[in-house]
C-alpha cells in the first residue's frame, strides 16, 4: 500500500497546477505568444500574458489587480515588472537564449501565484525584403502582408529591403491582401515567379537562397454569366462559378485566405455581373489563365436540366449548349453529378458566357405546330409516339413510350450554323424500311428550301450502330446543313389505316 502511495504522490507533483490562495478558486495561467524577431535581427521578441480564473471562469484584467512578473534571464529569478493592470508584458532575448517566467496576483482578499513557462526562440534570422508590385513593376506602399507569429497576424509594411527577418530552415506563413487597388484596378495574382502559386497565405520554407519575397498584382476586367431560356426568350436560372482567387476560406487569426487549386462552387441567379470594384463579390477576373490540371483556374456549371415556372406552369428546362463572347468553354459537354462543368478562360473585357436551355414540350413560337399541313406525330409499329416541333427558330424531336404521358428530353435536329432559321417541321415513319424522316423549310440570305434528316432502323448508313429509335443527332444521315439534291420529302398515310405509312421522295 505504500508504494502506491508514493506513486501515486509522484505522478500529482508531475502535474502542472497553479497555486492557489487562502480564498481558493481563484487561478492564474500564463502564456507566451507571437514569437518573433525584431526589425534588426537581434534579438526576439514576444508578448505574455497572465490570464486570472475564478472558479474555472476567465477574470478581466482590472486595475483592482496588482501583477508582479518574475524572471530568471541572467541568473535568479528577479522581479521583472510589477504594477495595477500588468496583465501583459512583453519579454525578450537573444536568438537561442531561453528562460523561464511566471506571475503573482493580488487582488482584494486574494494572492495567486501562476505556474512557471519557459520562453524564448531559437534558429537564425535570415533577412527577407518584401514588396508588393503592379503589373507595371511598381511597389505599392503599405501594410499589404501580414506575418503569422501564432496566434496573430503581424503587419509587414512593404516596401521594406531591410527590417523583415525570418527563421532559416523553418517554415514561415506569410498573407498577401486580396482588396482591389483602383487605377487601374488590379488584385492579388500569384507569389513570386510562379503564376500558379495563387494561395494569398503561404507556408514559406526559409533557405539561405531565399532573400525576397514578392506578391504580384495583376489587372482585372468584368465578365457576365448567366442562363437562358430559349423557349420563353429570357434570362432566368442559376449559374455557377468556380474562383481560385476568391477569398471566401476558412479566415485565419481573422483575416480571409482564398482556395487556390481547390476552390468552391458558388451559385448565383442569372445575370452573375462581375466588376473590378471593391464592392463586388469576385472584385473582377483575369484574363487569359492557362488551364492544366492542378493548376488554378476559372469554371463554371449549368444544371443538366431544372424546373423553372413559366406563364404558370411548372416547365422542366434542359440544356442545350454554352454560347460564348470573348470566353473559351474547354469542355463544352462535360456531364458531373447533375450539371455541365467546363473550365471557361476569359480573353477579353466584357466576356459573357451563357447557359442556354431548352424547356420540355415547350415553344415561343404560335406556329409551332401549325399551318404548313405536315404531320408533327407520328406512332410506329411498337406504339412509340415521335413529334416534332419548332422552337426559337429550331426543330426539336422528342418520343413517348406511355401514349403521350411523358415525353424524352429532346434533341436539336437543326445545326448550330442555321440557328433560328428553322420552321414547318414534318415527320413520317416507314413501316417497311422501319425509317423515320423529318423535313422542314430553312430561310438562308432570304431564300427558302427544304432540309431533310432521316434514321433508318438500327442501322446509320455506313454500318454505325445505333440503339432502335433512339434518334441522335449523330444517327440521322441527309445533307444537314443544307439542300436535299432538289429532291421533295413528304409524309403520307396509309389510306386504309389512317397511320402513317411512308415517306415519299
Amino acid at each position: 500500500m505504500n508504494y502506491y502511495l508514493k506513486l501515486i504522490f509522484s505522478i500529482l507533483l508531475l502535474l502542472p497546477v497553479s497555486r492557489l490562495s487562502a480564498q481558493s478558486g481563484y487561478t492564474v495561467q500564463v502564456r507566451g505568444e507571437d514569437f518573433r524577431w525584431d526589425p534588426n535581427g537581434h534579438e526576439w521578441n514576444s508578448e505574455v500574458y497572465a490570464d486570472l480564473y475564478l472558479n474555472g471562469n476567465p477574470i478581466p484584467p482590472s486595475a483592482n489587480y496588482f501583477y508582479v512578473w518574475y524572471a530568471n534571464p541572467n541568473g535568479p529569478f528577479q522581479i521583472r515588472s510589477s504594477g495595477y493592470n500588468l496583465y501583459h508584458v512583453s519579454p525578450d532575448g537573444h536568438p537561442n537564449q531561453f528562460y523561464q517566467i511566471y506571475a503573482d496576483i493580488t487582488g482584494p482578499g486574494f494572492m495567486v501565484t501562476s505556474d512557471t513557462i519557459t520562453i524564448g526562440k531559437g534558429g537564425t534570422p535570415q533577412n527577407v525584403d518584401v514588396f508588393v508590385k503592379r503589373e507595371n513593376m511598381l511597389d505599392l506602399t503599405g501594410n499589404y502582408l501580414k506575418h503569422y507569429t501564432n496566434p496573430h497576424w503581424r503587419d509587414l509594411w512593404v516596401p521594406d529591403p531591410l527590417h523583415v527577418w525570418l527563421t532559416l530552415q523553418q517554415s514561415e506563413t506569410i498573407w498577401s491582401d486580396t482588396g482591389l487597388v483602383e487605377n487601374p484596378p488590379e488584385k492579388y495574382h500569384h507569389w513570386n515567379d510562379d503564376e500558379s502559386d495563387v494561395l494569398n497565405y503561404r507556408a514559406f520554407l526559409i533557405d539561405s537562397s531565399m532573400d525576397q519575397l514578392i506578391s504580384w498584382l495583376k489587372s482585372v476586367k468584368s465578365a457576365t454569366l448567366g442562363v437562358y431560356l430559349l423557349s420563353a426568350s429570357v434570362e432566368k436560372g442559376d449559374i455557377g462559378f468556380k474562383d481560385p482567387w476568391l477569398s471566401d476560406g476558412p479566415e485565419l487569426g481573422g483575416i480571409p485566405q482564398n482556395r487556390g487549386t481547390a476552390p468552391l462552387w458558388h451559385t448565383h441567379p442569372s445575370p452573375l455581373v462581375i466588376e473590378p470594384n471593391s464592392g463586388d463579390f469576385y472584385k473582377g477576373i483575369f484574363l487569359n489563365q492557362t488551364v492544366l490540371p492542378g493548376k488554378p483556374y476559372y469554371a463554371v456549371r449549368a444544371r443538366q436540366d431544372t424546373m423553372i415556372p413559366f406563364h404558370g406552369q411548372n416547365i422542366t428546362w434542359y440544356f442545350q449548349h454554352w454560347e460564348t463572347s470573348y470566353a473559351t468553354i474547354t469542355e463544352p459537354n462535360n456531364p458531373v453529378n447533375g450539371y455541365y462543368e467546363s473550365p471557361v478562360i476569359f480573353t477579353q473585357d466584357n466576356a459573357t458566357v451563357i447557359a442556354n436551355f431548352k424547356g420540355h414540350l415547350a415553344s415561343n413560337s404560335a406556329a409551332a405546330t401549325a399551318y404548313n399541313n405536315g404531320r408533327r406525330v407520328v406512332v410506329d409499329e411498337d406504339r412509340t409516339w415521335h413529334l416534332v416541333y419548332e422552337d426559337g427558330g429550331n426543330i426539336y424531336y422528342t418520343a413517348s413510350t406511355d401514349n403521350g404521358q411523358s415525353w424524352s428530353a429532346e434533341t436539336r435536329l437543326s445545326s448550330t450554323a442555321s440557328w433560328g432559321k428553322n420552321r414547318s417541321p414534318s415527320i413520317a415513319y416507314h413501316t417497311g424500311l422501319l425509317r423515320l424522316g423529318v423535313a422542314w423549310d430553312r430561310e438562308q440570305n432570304g431564300v427558302h428550301f427544304p432540309v431533310f434528316r432521316y434514321k433508318a432502323g438500327s442501322q446509320h448508313p455506313g454500318g454505325e450502330t445505333i440503339p432502335q429509335r433512339a434518334f441522335p443527332l449523330a444517327g440521322f444521315a441527309g445533307p444537314e446543313p443544307g439542300r436535299p439534291g432538289g429532291a421533295i420529302v413528304r409524309g403520307y398515310s396509309d389510306s386504309h389505316s389512317g397511320q402513317p405509312a411512308g415517306l415519299a421522295v
